[in-house]
């Protein structure tokens, strides 16, 4: 009897995480706002409120193509991929508690890096680390570590080689080999982009898979782990040439693809997967499915495909090119957004729960919402006037409310599936 209850405590954690509590969910749009170069604004899924933050500048940084983060410190930390002082991008941190912004460093360009259009991930150590694009003729990209306590950003691999790699877009992830793995939209052995791997112990760099079109092609997005897989999308390449899904093994260092695109269930996927619930995955493609606008789909990870609905321009959004997160209310919710389309042509907000797309809210930058999302997510950020906390696991949110709590909740989280989902109350 108390197996049952507990399995059935288990499936209710799965689908209903918290219903009560309030979670603001931050992000950024590459264009519009007052100075048109984009903003920073934040979004509440409990009340539907849209709250402007900050308008980007040409001297502060101007553009930004990814998304943020959240440190450990309780700041969040983003990139833009131009302005600042030698308008090559810009480092910066925002407090959302003050939602005081402040510009940290300029990229300079040339041996400096600059044009990021990805994102920064905080790793075991404290540390941020983050990859620039360059645009160089001889230095196509760079991935660097910031230590929030110093200031200064430190060059870790220069993306000189294009036999090893070059373009980075997206964010490198920590596996639990706690090693960093990214991909290169170009480069490699077969001019395609790679799968590498940086070793932040030893500082080594090492190409780990040459993408050659039937494994994929040029990938823009990051890669996500479960269990010991490391999955990803490539924008082309697969059996039709549309982008595919594949998987790399940890243990044998082998790639696999299992789902190619073929426009009818979606085309040239550009953003990431995350866990959905079952263990499947959930993303999203810029193109294909019944109208050309891009699909929003969840697959398992054998490669069958579960579930596929299509975006709609003016009724539901055109071409995403991010990824989901999932919602402060139930994880088998999740948000988006999608570059163009809606009300204004100028990008909607999504919710997605498997089966189908809604319209949230389209932007409206007459109304300072800024507009054309460009590779940014969501970030979910506790409203601090909730007292309610996130416990980040290998993409998987658990919210405990209220915190601290009366009654002692263990949950344990690995990154396999539900099968390994501990909850013991006392």
């Amino acid at each position: 009897m108390k197996k049952i209850f507990l399995l059935t405590v288990l499936v209710i954690l799965m689908m209903t995480i918290d219903i009560n509590a309030q979670m603001d969910f931050w992000s950024m749009t590459a264009a519009g706002g007052t100075n048109g170069y984009g903003t920073i604004f934040k979004y509440n899924d409990m009340t539907n409120e849209y709250t402007f933050v900050h308008n980007f500048d040409s001297i502060n940084g101007s553009y930004p193509f990814g998304s943020l983060l959240l440190s450990s410190n309780g700041k969040l930390y983003g990139m833009t991929k131009n302005g600042g002082t030698y308008n090559k991008g810009t480092l910066f941190s925002i407090n959302p508690a003050t939602n005081v912004y402040n510009l940290i460093f300029s990229f300079t360009g040339g041996q400096g890096g600059g044009v990021p259009e990805g994102t920064l991930i905080e790793s075991a150590n404290g540390r941020l680390y983050g990859m620039t694009l360059n645009e160089d003729t001889t230095l196509n990209g760079m991935l660097f570590m910031y230590d929030t306590t110093t200031n200064a950003p430190v060059i870790c691999h220069v993306f000189s080689d294009t036999i090893h790699g070059y373009l980075p877009y997206g964010k490198v992830i920590q596996a639990t080999d706690s090693r960093l793995y990214g991909m290169t939209s170009a480069g490699g052995a077969h001019g395609k982009g790679v799968l590498f791997r940086y070793d932040t112990a030893l500082h080594v760099y090492k190409d780990m898979i040459d993408f050659n079109g039937m494994n994929g092609q040029n990938p823009y997005g990051s890669l996500y782990q479960q269990n010991n897989k490391l999955y990803g999308m490539t924008k082309l390449g697969g059996a039709y040439g549309k982008g595919n899904i594949f998987y790399y093994n940890l243990a044998d260092s082998s790639v696999t693809n299992i789902y190619s695109f073929d426009s009818i269930n979606g085309a040239y996927p550009y953003g990431d997967l995350i866990n959905y619930i079952w263990e499947s995955l959930v993303g999203m493609t810029s193109a294909g499915g019944t109208y050309n606008d891009g699909v929003a789909f969840n697959i398992d990870t054998l490669g069958n495909m579960e579930n596929v609905s299509s975006f709609q321009n003016i009724v539901l959004g055109s071409h995403p090119l991010g990824s989901f997160v999932h919602s402060g209310f139930s994880f088998a919710v999740c948000y988006a957004m999608t570059n163009t389309g809606g009300a204004n042509e100028e990008g909607v907000i999504v919710w997605y729960s498997g089966f189908e797309v809604l319209n949230l809210r389209s932007l409206n930058d007459s109304i300072m919402d800024g507009i054309s999302p460009q590779f940014s997510n969501f970030i979910a950020v506790p409203d601090i006037s909730t007292g309610r906390s996130i416990i980040n696991s290998s993409g998987m949110n658990c919210t405990i409310y209220p915190n601290p709590a009366n009654t002692i909740l263990n949950i344990h989280f690995a990154q396999l599936g539900i099968t390994n989902y501990e909850l013991r109350m006392f």
